[in-house]
């Protein structure tokens, strides 16, 4: 799907050589360009805190004496 220029931002990651390297590897491996990669990271690690928070959540009333 075509991405409309007026509603795209640009970001500016830097990374230690060595780990860059990996990450376009994984990301060639995938068959996905390195930005879509490191956009899905950002997206599965934001899910994930979410659920964990969640869950730390359920745990605190469960042990709440109120």
């Amino acid at each position: 799907m075509p991405i409309a220029p007026t509603k795209t931002v640009q970001i500016k990651i830097t990374a230690p050589k060595p780990i860059a390297e990996q990450l376009r590897a994984i990301a060639e491996a995938r068959g996905m360009p390195l930005s879509q990669l490191l956009l899905q990271a950002a997206i599965d690690i934001s899910i994930l805190r979410t659920v964990m928070l969640s869950n730390l959540l359920m745990i605190c009333r469960d042990r709440s004496p109120y």
